[in-house]
């Protein structure tokens, strides 16, 4: 039988591990957008982009971005 201190801890503890997934999805995730994101997290956009997307920076995701440039015939 569990106590409630072991319950409590085991709430926190799969919150935590929802949250980092969540958070390496965003961080290192190849094109992953934020509605595919939230329906496999069961949680909404919106939420997403409040809570977890927040802190991290446009600068972040530079390489993402430029990745998808063919290179020049004289480069």
């Amino acid at each position: 039988m569990q106590t409630l201190a072991q319950f409590v801890w085991l709430i926190n503890t799969l919150y935590s591990l929802r949250h980092s997934s969540i958070m390496f999805r965003l961080m290192f995730g190849r094109t992953v957008d934020t509605l595919t994101l939230a329906r496999n997290a069961r949680t909404s956009p919106e939420m997403i982009d409040r809570f977890y997307a927040a802190p991290l920076q446009g600068e972040m995701n530079v390489g993402e971005l430029q990745s998808k440039r063919r290179p020049r015939p004289w480069e």
